[in-house]
């Protein structure tokens, strides 16, 4: 596919952590990915570990309660207030299906006592992950219909972003019961970042099939185990920027710590149907002063499956 924008989301919520004992789904109970039951009230840190495969699921099906996960931060409002919390990303997800092609998806900053403490949205998509997305119907501050399963991926703008309690609010569709269970794999906040401009000609691509390994056995023969398939990477090479672009990237290389935490991205995020991958750095990014005051930045990323 053409790189035409690039815009990654690193996760300030993974970075920073969450309040003791969060985060938590609130009227329903539900199973964690290893298989644990969780009561109504309970901790659900499938939603916050940086694997977007481990899903939490909610006991939805045939409810007519709305299901909430309370996201409050552990740090201060200063990390994650307005000036650096733009996105909401919700990931490997089935609210589409669960409830019923409608919904409403709603960010709160407080404890649901009042309109007041609506989290706004300017825009949000849906889709499946390595695909283009979807415009969702979006409201002043509610997503009125989520268009597919899968990933979505919501911009947020408000003067109630200053906070450090978050509650993910999953209604069901008009005044019906849910149609299913809600499963979940993934929710992170944060700032993004987008590119000040495309990366170099020659970005590279490849696909890495390391998890699958071929032995033979005494008599000669051949075997293959597999304990993973396909893994996309990506290596990417901005040249020229000024000293305000490379702090920016630095701010991006700081909140994933490098190496450490997964992150979504996109590599064409100026379509109105923008296609998201999530992945880590692979290695150490590479920055250099290449002229006065002009930096390189080198990042290669591997696909998170």
């Amino acid at each position: 596919m053409a790189v035409t924008e690039v815009t990654f989301y690193p996760p300030y919520n993974l970075r920073y952590g969450h309040a003791a004992g969060k985060p938590d789904i609130g009227n329903q109970d539900g199973t964690s990915s290893d298989g644990t039951a969780i009561s109504a009230g309970g901790q659900c840190n499938d939603v916050a570990d940086g694997r977007r495969s481990a899903q939490l699921t909610i006991d939805t099906s045939g409810e007519a309660d709305d299901a909430t996960i309370d996201l409050t931060s552990a740090d201060t409002a200063s990390n994650i207030d307005a000036a650096n919390w733009d996105f909401f990303i919700i990931d490997n997800h089935n609210l589409d299906t669960a409830t019923a092609g409608g919904s409403a998806i709603e960010i709160r900053s407080g404890d649901l006592s009042g309109a007041g403490d609506l989290v706004g949205l300017s825009s949000a998509v849906s889709g499946t992950l390595g695909s283009a997305t979807a415009a969702c119907t979006v409201g002043s501050n509610i997503i009125t219909d989520p268009i597919a399963d899968g990933i979505t991926v919501m911009t947020t703008t408000s003067s109630n972003a200053s906070s450090v309690y978050r509650r993910l609010h999953l209604d069901r569709a008009s005044a019906s019961n849910y149609a299913a269970d809600i499963t979940i794999g993934e929710i992170t906040m944060g700032k993004k970042f987008t590119a000040p401009f495309r990366p170099d000609l020659g970005v590279s691509y490849d696909s890495q099939y390391s998890g699958v390994k071929v032995n033979r056995s005494q008599g000669g023969q051949a075997y293959s185990t597999k304990r993973y398939g396909r893994m996309r990477s990506w290596s990417l090479n901005f040249n020229l920027l000024d000293s305000t672009a490379k702090t920016n990237f630095e701010v991006f290389f700081d909140i994933v710590e490098g190496v450490r935490l997964p992150f979504h991205f996109s590599l064409d995020s100026d379509s109105a149907t923008p296609t998201f991958y999530y992945g880590r750095l692979s290695s150490a990014p590479s920055v250099k002063e290449v002229a006065l005051e002009r930096y390189s930045v080198k990042i290669q990323i591997s696909e998170e499956l």
